[in-house]
């Protein structure tokens, strides 16, 4: 790096913000704030790269501190701590925050200083960009008309979502995973609306790798299980862009599925910003047989369209 990174630690308790202060010194400008009020007045009056927040927090939690981070300073990587496995967290740091990471306490020390390196690097790599500051979707490419695949059986077989979201976008429904992939090595799709298992399997591995292969693809999960591990897992492997609990609320979805659109539009515009969209590394996936199957599929996606990220 050629400048040192910001990174502003933000936590209630001190001695948590002081022993982040002393790990990160060397290599980084380190701010700290014991409370969300103390740390926007941080984000307001300098640059900051990277902010990592506690989340639960006297006066405001750190869902509400990212998601206004988010809108004064697009830029900045965002990564939520946690002691807790908190699923409302979760679900608001991926729809109002839209963070980087989620990472629980207490937290491995070598683990926590390659996720702020990777984070500040991506920061500087692409904080330039003009597509961040902007809330508007990036008009499609000449010739691009990018669909929404629907993977879950209820949603695809409800005649609203088609009528609905059908005059903007093309709409392909997908009964399995195989299903799936077959439409995306044929179709140009901008989102992915899915839920945590598919006809008993789990959607995790074809999200993580796609999200490899091709990382504007953007993906809406659905899920009426309050498991607050396989959310954090969607989180940090897969960059899962908007969350809903089932029953589906129209609405919400309505909401969810043009903000992910947007995204893909803003990455598939300016192709740098998907550095923001690396994924974690996890044991065991560089062996999986069903990983390396589904990244052969894939990977003809992200070379059609330009697009590789590996984590």
């Amino acid at each position: 790096m050629t400048i040192k990174p910001t990174v502003l630690f933000v936590d209630d308790e001190p001695h948590i913000v002081n022993l982040l202060k002393m790990m990160f010194r060397a290599d980084y400008e380190v701010m700290s704030a014991t409370s969300g009020e103390g740390a926007l007045d941080i984000v307001q009056t300098r640059k900051v790269h990277v902010i990592v927040s506690d989340q639960r927090m006297p006066g405001m939690l750190g869902t509400e501190l990212l998601a206004q981070v988010r809108k004064l300073s697009p830029g900045t990587m965002r990564i939520l701590l946690t002691g807790y496995s908190d699923l409302a967290a979760m679900v608001g740091s991926i729809n109002e925050g839209e963070i980087y990471r989620f990472v629980n306490k207490p937290w491995n020390n070598d683990e926590m200083r390659a996720l702020v390196r990777e984070a500040a690097e991506t920061a500087l790599s692409t904080d330039a960009s003009p597509a961040l500051a902007s809330e508007e979707a990036a008009p499609a490419a000449a010739g691009a008309d990018p669909g929404i695949l629907v993977l879950d059986e209820n949603v695809s077989q409800n005649g609203w979502f088609k009528d609905h979201f059908g005059p903007d976008f093309p709409v392909f429904a997908a009964q399995s995973i195989d299903d799936a992939l077959t439409v995306l090595e044929q179709r140009d799709i901008g989102v992915v609306i899915t839920d945590t298992k598919v006809g008993g399997e789990e959607t995790l591995n074809l999200l993580r790798v796609l999200k490899q292969q091709y990382p504007v693809v953007m993906t809406v999960m659905l899920t009426a299980q309050a498991d607050s591990d396989a959310v954090l897992k969607m989180i940090n492997q897969a960059q899962v862009c908007r969350l809903s609990f089932k029953p589906v609320k129209r609405g919400a979805l309505d909401i969810a599925v043009k903000a992910a659109m947007m995204h893909h539009r803003r990455y598939r515009a300016d192709p740098t910003l998907v550095r923001r969209q690396r994924v974690a590394r996890s044991a065991g996936h560089e062996e999986s047989s069903l990983a390396r199957s589904l990244a052969s599929r894939l990977k003809g996606i992200g070379r059609r369209f330009g697009f590789g990220l590996h984590s």
